[in-house]
């Protein structure tokens, strides 16, 4: 399979979910009936800059300016 062609399967899939990595797009593109390898599939993803979409970091921690309030329905 040519580079261009995987990639545009990598496309058609990551359009309809934008969160899956190449294991995921590789195991779609096989269940599709192509030949492709992980190892192909990695390498177009990144020679094309395509990434799935994740969390950054720490989006979980507060806010410094914002106020913090008190836990009031502790049992002691």
């Amino acid at each position: 399979m040519k580079d261009f062609e995987l990639l545009k399967q990598i496309q058609v899939i990551q359009l309809e979910h934008s969160e899956k990595g190449y294991r995921k797009i590789w195991r779609e593109i096989k269940r599709q009936g192509e030949e492709a390898t992980e190892k192909q599939l990695r390498r177009v993803m990144k020679r094309f800059g395509v990434m799935a979409v994740f969390p950054g970091k720490n989006l979980s921690k507060s806010c410094k300016r914002h106020k913090k309030y008190p836990y009031l329905l502790k049992t002691s």
